[in-house]
């Protein structure tokens, strides 16, 4: 045991924070959704070792000594099982220092969701996301089992579930062709259903040549949608609804600061880490040797890679630095730029659009007397 600290001391001699998105069960699903990242590749399911799992927790809190976020991600998270996550706390109360924060985020489909992960959720503090698209006849259309048939009642149940022990799920609603011009519609059900917090997330799947598919929503007309979201949240009236990523602008342009990873302009404190401790730039969704940037059992910040990604993404930003919303985006999220595609330039596809929602909402808050 004092060999392995004494390792661990000297691998994180200079500690850095960061938050890691981990694939604890590699891609593997039990829903089909067409639009999903991951749907061409290996959905086996690779648990992680109980080994991984220590290094991973050991690493996290050793290099974020004031509070540390552990986000739990898919393929879905919840095929883990309970017995993985209780282990996951017993190594974090192993490894947590006096009056360190731990906060533990895990983000699923809802088909697993019963008594027992409900409880298991709330005795332990876990937030919960959940996904969920919107009315029924849009979400089942691209969110659905092996069969075809979509899980909207299901999630539904989950949510009534989850609410039934005080927690307030959060949830993730991908913005697809179906939807994006329906805007009060989408807002009006998550209000009509009780569910306070959404983050509103583009449909953004390309193909070979990357072009996007027939289900993704023109970046104009996502911007368009979040616009007039701003518009039926201002009428609301209500702080207690929060909706992503138009909370985060607010909070950017009042404040001049965001801990949203999508405007923090930090992508290198931000790593997916697989099954089997691999750890991924966040941008790469976890697959794809180019963005592999070593092992969480002996992650070093100093290495070539990580020196790579953070050149990249200062090369990929220098653009940005003297455009009057980069305070705001800090040249925004890497997913939204086409590093696949070489030759289509490397731009930031959403750039455009969202500079006139940055620009529409800051004149709302003049308005107000707010900025």
């Amino acid at each position: 045991m004092e060999a392995t600290e004494k390792q661990l001391t000297k691998t994180i001699a200079t500690p850095r924070c960061f938050t890691p998105i981990i694939k604890c069960v590699g891609f593997a699903c039990d829903m089909r959704c067409e639009y999903c990242f991951f749907r061409d590749q290996d959905r086996t399911k690779k648990l992680m070792s109980q080994t991984v799992l220590e290094s991973l927790v050991q690493q996290t809190l050793a290099n974020n000594p004031y509070s540390a976020d552990f986000v739990w991600h898919g393929g879905e998270p919840l095929l883990a099982g309970i017995d993985f996550y209780r282990k996951a706390l017993e190594f974090q109360s192993k490894y947590r220092k006096p009056r360190q924060v731990v906060r533990n985020l895990i983000q699923t489909n809802g088909n697993l969701i019963n008594q027992d992960w409900a409880m298991f959720f709330a005795e332990n503090g876990f937030g919960v996301g959940l996904s969920l698209d919107g009315p029924r006849e849009f979400h089942n259309r691209y969110r659905h089992y092996q069969d075809g048939s979509g899980n909207y009642d299901r999630v539904m149940q989950a949510i009534d579930m989850l609410k039934e022990y005080d927690l307030t799920p959060g949830v993730v609603c991908v913005i697809t062709d179906l939807s994006v011009g329906y805007p009060e519609k989408m807002f009006r059900f998550f209000l009509d259903n009780a569910i306070p917090i959404v983050n509103f997330n583009r449909a953004d799947s390309v193909n070979q040549c990357g072009v996007p598919l027939p289900y993704v929503p023109s970046p104009v007309e996502f911007g368009q949608f979040l616009l007039k979201t701003f518009d039926l949240w201002v009428e609301e009236d209500n702080l207690e609804v929060k909706i992503g990523p138009i909370e985060s602008i607010i909070h950017c342009l009042v404040s001049g600061e965001c801990s949203d990873c999508l405007f923090s302009g930090e992508c290198d404190h931000f790593i997916i880490v697989d099954a089997e401790g691999h750890v991924y730039a966040c941008f790469s969704d976890g697959y794809g040797e180019s963005w592999r940037l070593g092992n969480i059992a002996n992650l070093d910040f100093n290495s070539a890679e990580f020196q790579s990604l953070s050149n990249k993404t200062r090369e990929i930003r220098e653009g940005c630095q003297t455009c009057k919303w980069f305070k705001v985006c800090k040249g925004g999220c890497l997913c939204d730029y086409e590093l696949n595609f070489p030759l289509l330039g490397e731009k930031n596809i959403v750039c455009q659009p969202l500079q006139m929602l940055y620009e529409y909402i800051s004149q709302k808050l003049r308005n107000f007397h707010l900025i």
